[in-house]
């Protein structure tokens, strides 16, 4: 049983989901500190700053081992 495009199988004998890497989620929105790189930079402060302004957080990618990137979008009732 798949549970559509980035989720896990419940079954460990079916397939991945294609396009999907396997990294919990909780990981790849804290590479910095996962990685035990010092920094006053972190997905908490830098997503409630993107919430004030009235935006709103729908992706995060991996760029590297220690940083990743978080896209910001406009509310749908706000476009």
């Amino acid at each position: 049983m798949e549970f559509g495009p980035g989720r896990q199988s419940r079954d460990a004998t079916l397939p991945p989901v294609a396009g999907y890497s396997g990294t919990p989620l909780a990981r790849k929105l804290g590479p910095k500190t996962s990685a035990g790189v010092p920094t006053d930079l972190a997905f908490a402060p830098v997503q409630r700053a993107g919430l004030d302004l009235g935006l709103v957080d729908n992706k995060v990618c991996a760029v590297d081992e220690v940083w990743s990137g978080l896209r910001f979008v406009y509310r749908l009732k706000d476009r």
